[in-house]
C-alpha cells in the first residue's frame, strides 16, 4: 500500500473507532512513527458536525481521557480510590516504549552475535604460521597463558576482529598484505595484542549496554524533539545519537591500543610495530581519509591513536626510571 492509500483507510475508520483511534495514532506519533494525526483530527471535525462523535471525546482522545463525555462513545468515569495504582499504571504505560526498545537492543545484539559466531564458525581457520608463532609464543608468555589462539577469517577486507565469544581473528585480507610483504610480522602480531585488548576488557558486554542504551536515548530524542521541530528532530536523534556510539566507540579503541602496548612491551616486542602499522593503515584498508568527520568514526584517526601510544610508552618508560 501506498502511502496515500493507507491514510484514506485510516481517515474511513475515524467515524467506525472515534476517540480510540485517534488516542492509538497520537501515541504512535509520539514514538515519532509518521502517522497522519493531524489529518485525523481534522477529518474527526467533520464527523463531529452531524453528531456522530461527541466534540468531548475527539478533544480529548490525544490524551486517552475522554472520561464521562456524552454521544455514542462513552469511557466510564475514573475511581479515586484507585487513583495510586493508576498513576503507577500510566507512568509504566508512558515508559514502555523505552523499555521495549532496551529490550530490543538486547535481542539484536544477541541474534547478530549467534549470526557472527555462524559466518565465523563457516568461514575461519585456525593460524598457523612458522613465522609468527614465535611472536605468538611471546605473547602467551607474557599474558601466562599456555597458547594464544588466532583464527584467520576469511574474507577480504584488511581487518581484525575480537568476537563476542572471546576468539581472535584476523582476516584473509591482511593475511595477504603480510604475505606480500606490506605488512612486517610484527605489525601484525599488534594488530592480534589489540584484537586481545577488547576481548580482556570486555568490549562485546560493555559494546551490548552501548547499543541497548544508544535506542533507548534515540527513541527519546526522536520522540521529544519530534514535538517540538516535526521532521527535523527525529534526523537530529539519530545524529546525537550516531555521534554518541562513534565517542564510545573511539574510547574502547584508545583502551585496546593501550593494552596492546602493554602487552608488546611486556613481550618484549615494543610500541615500534603498532606505530609503524597506524601510519600505513589507511592506505591498506582504503579508507575514505576526510569524507567522513571525525566524531562520526567508529575508530580514531591514526595520527591520534599513534600520539596516544607514544604518550603511553613515554609514561611508562619514565615510571621506570
Amino acid at each position: 500500500m501506498t502511502e496515500s492509500e493507507i491514510t484514506d483507510a485510516l481517515l474511513a475508520l475515524v467515524p467506525v473507532y472515534g476517540p480510540w483511534l485517534l488516542g492509538f495514532t497520537t501515541f504512535l506519533s509520539y514514538l515519532a512513527i509518521p502517522v497522519p494525526r493531524s489529518r485525523m483530527m481534522i477529518a474527526s471535525g467533520a464527523v463531529v458536525a452531524p453528531g456522530d462523535l461527541s466534540l468531548g471525546s475527539v478533544a480529548g482522545a490525544p490524551r486517552w481521557r475522554s472520561a464521562g463525555v456524552s454521544g455514542r462513545y462513552r469511557i466510564p468515569q475514573p475511581n479515586l480510590d484507585h487513583a495510586p495504582e493508576r498513576a503507577h499504571i500510566l507512568f509504566m504505560i508512558r515508559f514502555l516504549p523505552i523499555l521495549l526498545l532496551v529490550l530490543y537492543g538486547f535481542a539484536m545484539w544477541h541474534f547478530s552475535s549467534w549470526q557472527l559466531r555462524r559466518q565465523l564458525n563457516g568461514n575461519s581457520r585456525r593460524l598457523n604460521d612458522t613465522r609468527l608463532a614465535p611472536y605468538l609464543d611471546r605473547l602467551a608468555a607474557a599474558l601466562e597463558v599456555a597458547e594464544v589462539p588466532v583464527h584467520v577469517y576469511q574474507i577480504a577486507p584488511v581487518n581484525g576482529l575480537a568476537a563476542p565469544d572471546g576468539r581472535v581473528f584476523i582476516t584473509e585480507g591482511f593475511m595477504e598484505k603480510y604475505r606480500s610483504g606490506e605488512v612486517s610480522p610484527e605489525e601484525l602480531v599488534s594488530v592480534i595484542a589489540h584484537e586481545l585488548g577488547h576481548v580482556a576488557l570486555g568490549h562485546a558486554r560493555r559494546r551490548m549496554i552501548d547499543f541497548s542504551g544508544q535506542n533507548a536515548l534515540r527513541a527519546v530524542l526522536a520522540t521529544v524533539l519530534g514535538r517540538f521541530i516535526p521532521f527535523i528532530g527525529v534526523w537530529i536523534a539519530n545524529l546525537v545519537t550516531t555521534a554518541l556510539a562513534a565517542r564510545l566507540s573511539q574510547r574502547d579503541e584508545f583502551e585496546a591500543d593501550e593494552f596492546a602496548s602493554a602487552l608488546l612491551i611486556k613481550a618484549g616486542i615494543g610500541t615500534r610495530p603498532q606505530i609503524t602499522l597506524f601510519e600505513k593503515l589507511d592506505a591498506l584498508t582504503n579508507a575514505p581519509g576526510g569524507a567522513v568527520p571525525a566524531w562520526l568514526l567508529t575508530h580514531p584517526k591514526g595520527p591520534k591513536r599513534i600520539a596516544a601510544i607514544k604518550a603511553n610508552t613515554a609514561r611508562w618508560t619514565a615510571a621506570e626510571h
